[in-house]
């Protein structure tokens, strides 16, 4: 919903949704039958798109998800006991891949649309995470409102900082 409406804003014009709407269509193909769900094992990436995806994902904009955030390991990596960390990955997982999914795709498509519009690697990188962050938001405990930081308010509030994010965006 937010990444074609997003990066149909960027792609500016009469047509930019049409636009938009092309390049997730050819990065979900990339992602689903090429990559068997992973964009980066896509035969059809050239090596300008595989080190933008690297790079996407050394910034941390393609998999600091909320399911990682969910299962507390977004921000300070893994301090549970192996029996934690076992269970919180597989009641997490469901919900990473999906995101991580939602982001490679509208990496690699915003990626590509600031290609097309003349911007060099680096720039694109830099653009892409922005209109990422700006689609799928940031789920940092950092970014999140102060009286939804605590321990007991980030397991309250868990599935409501997407709407939390869409007020403020609205507002």
């Amino acid at each position: 919903i937010m990444g074609v409406a997003v990066l149909g804003a960027y792609g500016g014009g009469l047509n930019g949704v049409a636009r938009a709407s092309k390049q997730l269509t050819q990065a979900m193909i990339d992602f689903t039958w090429h990559g068997k769900g992973f964009i980066e094992r896509s035969s059809r990436l050239d090596d300008d798109d595989r080190k933008a995806m690297q790079e996407g994902y050394e910034l941390g904009v393609i998999d600091k998800t909320q399911g990682h955030d969910l299962a507390g390991v977004a921000e300070t990596g893994i301090e549970y006991s192996p029996v934690r960390e076992k269970a919180m990955k597989v009641i997490s997982a469901m919900f990473h891949h999906t995101e991580r999914a939602n982001r490679e795709i509208t990496f690699l498509a915003a990626y590509r649309m600031a290609r097309e519009k003349g911007l060099e690697h680096d720039a694109a990188v830099r653009k892409a995470a922005s209109l990422v962050w700006k689609t799928h938001f940031d789920y940092a405990n950092t970014s999140r409102p102060r009286f939804m930081q605590s321990n007991a308010a980030k397991a309250l509030f868990v599935f409501r900082n997407f709407q939390v994010n869409m007020l403020f965006r609205l507002w």
